[in-house]
């Protein structure tokens, strides 16, 4: 192949050679400006790589759909962890079947709040048949219909 040479480099506009960019750029340290290495998708997977991923590597699949019922989905690299969340409305000594906006492929969590009505001590309001689609919220108060707050953790 063909080569360039360039000859030392003494003036701001002038070309420099490999000997002096060398001389001049060493690898960035956390307090030194330099050459850094871009991280592959799998060694930023692993954590083993000192490199650095670009931003799009870094928000590329984090997903966020906001609203009373959504989630926010990290990207695979943060392990897909899925945060969902909704409201929904039991009626007095009801169950109802809650739908996750996006299924899960493992849950790790269900947790449920009461929003708008006030309950007697005794009540025993629950969550059960939890699957990676949906599960039930029961309303066991004697006295209230009521919305429910609930958020669900687990990966997608």
């Amino acid at each position: 192949g063909q080569e360039f040479a360039v000859a030392a480099a003494t003036v701001g506009s002038n070309a420099v050679n490999k000997t002096q960019l060398d001389a001049k750029t060493g690898l960035a340290t956390d307090t030194v400006a330099g050459i850094v290495e871009k991280a592959l998708a799998a060694e930023l997977t692993s954590g083993t790589a000192d490199k650095f991923p670009d931003a799009l590597t870094i928000l590329g699949g984090l997903t966020i759909s906001s609203g009373t019922n959504g989630y926010i989905k990290l990207p695979t690299w943060m392990g897909g962890f899925t945060i969902q969340w909704g409201v929904v409305f039991v009626s007095l000594s009801a169950t109802a079947s809650v739908n996750y906006p996006i299924a899960f492929t493992t849950v790790h969590s269900v947790v449920m709040t009461m929003a708008s009505a006030s309950f007697t001590a005794q009540a025993s309001n629950y969550i059960d048949t939890i699957t990676t689609t949906s599960f039930n919220l029961t309303n066991k108060s004697p006295s209230s219909n009521a919305d429910f707050n609930w958020i669900a953790i687990g990966v997608v």
